[in-house]
């Protein structure tokens, strides 16, 4: 039964799937970087580069983007 397929289904190729985020230094928490300047992954996504504000973000830093009266 290893390798028996369902009823109606068709074999596939394989696929893999390369997701790029960028990196976080607080482990996704809902927070602001703490230092947002060494976070240099995220000026390599075009549209976040673009967007990003090294002072505004160090004034902010570590707190809860919840908080922020700026946060969409």
């Amino acid at each position: 039964m290893g390798n028996a397929m369902i009823t109606g289904s068709r074999k596939l190729p394989t696929s893999h799937l390369t997701v790029r985020v960028p990196w976080h230094d607080s482990k996704w928490n809902g927070t602001v970087c703490r230092n947002p300047c060494a976070n240099t992954a995220c000026t390599v996504l075009p549209r976040i580069g673009r967007n990003k504000s090294e002072l505004r973000e160090t004034q902010d830093a570590g707190q809860s983007l919840q908080s922020l009266p700026h946060f969409p």
